[in-house]
């Protein structure tokens, strides 16, 4: 396993622990820092870990579109109140974003 994949795997369940303590006793780490600080780690080493892999899953990729999708439109929902009436359908848009991103990614790998 290379270092990439490590440090993505660590770095992921970092923050999900400490997402989880903040989430069961609110302020216990935000109080000290933001906990989504940890979440710029995680990216930098899915990135690195998604560079060095020669070959892409089709189904681990619809995966993280729905998965990025359904995250996405939730935060829409739950957060969008300002947008009134209109906070369906950005959520739902927002929801469809990653899938729609889907296909013009797969075009540009295989070329």
């Amino acid at each position: 396993m290379t270092t990439n994949a490590w440090g993505y795997r660590v770095s992921l369940l970092t923050y999900l622990g400490f997402l989880a303590l903040d989430t069961l006793r609110p302020g216990f780490v935000s109080s000290a820092f933001s906990v989504h600080v940890l979440l710029i780690p995680v990216v930098v080493f899915a990135w690195g870990w998604s560079r060095e892999s020669s070959h892409s899953s089709v189904v681990l990729d619809r995966v993280s579109a729905v998965a990025f999708g359904l995250a996405a439109g939730y935060m829409v929902w739950v957060k969008g109140e300002a947008f009134g009436d209109m906070r369906l359908f950005l959520a739902i848009g927002v929801f469809l974003l990653p899938l729609l991103a889907f296909p013009a990614k797969r075009e540009t790998s295989s070329s």
